[in-house]
Order: structure tokens, then C-alpha cells, then sequence
């Protein structure tokens, strides 16, 4: 009967590695993507300067329409920037809550597979 009992604890050991290392995969995808945002991030912040470009002086265009254009623009700017911090700190911040959960479940597996060998430990010290 512990033979049996011993198989199936290094059984639950297998499977809780392999979840561990799936876990650790994961992690490492959702770190991959949280740094393509952030270089994104930066991207975008670099091309959204861009629409202020070319620079209107007084000795190229003036007048209410230079104004209005000029309007336009900063509402552009100020808008491509709070879209991108919202959306940008949100993806993050999910991305963030996941790899923490996948660690604190992966150290709750560790926990468990040092738990099923000091059982197995037991059941054999009992034979």
C-alpha cells in the first residue's frame, strides 16, 4: 500500500513541476510583453512630438487659423499622450498582477512538493 501511496505522491511531484515550469514560461512571456509596451511607450512618445512639426512662427503662418491649428495640435498631443499613459499603465499594471500571481502560485507548488517528500520520507521510514 505505500508503494502505491509513494508512486502517487512522486506522481502530484511531476505534475507540480510541470506546472512550475509552465508558470515560469508564462512569467517570462508576460516580462517579454511588459517590455515591448514599455519600448512602445517610448516610441510613441518620440513620434507624438512629432506633430508639432514644422514649428508655426509668426513669420509663417499667423492669424485665427494658425491659432486653430495650433489648438488642434496640442489637442492632438495632449490626447495620444493620455491614451497612451492610460492604456500603457493599465497593461502594465495587469501584466504586473499576473506575474505575481504565477510566483506566489509557484511558491505554493514548492511548498507542496517539499511537503509530499518529507511524506514520502515518513512512509518510508515506516516500512
Amino acid at each position: 500500500m505505500s508503494d502505491y501511496l509513494i508512486n502517487s505522491l512522486y506522481e502530484d511531484i511531476s505534475d507540480l513541476r510541470r506546472r512550475i515550469r509552465n508558470n515560469e514560461e508564462d512569467i517570462i512571456r508576460l516580462n517579454q510583453a511588459k517590455s515591448e509596451i514599455t519600448n512602445e511607450e517610448a516610441e510613441l512618445a518620440t513620434q507624438k512630438n512629432k506633430v508639432h512639426d514644422p514649428a508655426l512662427h509668426v513669420d509663417t503662418w499667423a492669424g485665427k487659423y494658425a491659432d486653430q491649428f495650433e489648438t488642434i495640435r496640442d489637442s492632438i498631443d495632449s490626447t495620444i499622450a493620455s491614451a497612451m499613459l492610460d492604456k500603457s499603465e493599465a497593461f502594465i499594471s495587469r501584466i504586473e498582477t499576473e506575474v505575481s500571481r504565477l510566483q506566489e502560485l509557484n511558491e505554493n507548488y514548492r511548498d507542496t512538493i517539499s511537503d509530499k517528500y518529507a511524506l514520502i520520507a515518513n512512509l518510508r521510514d515506516t516500512d
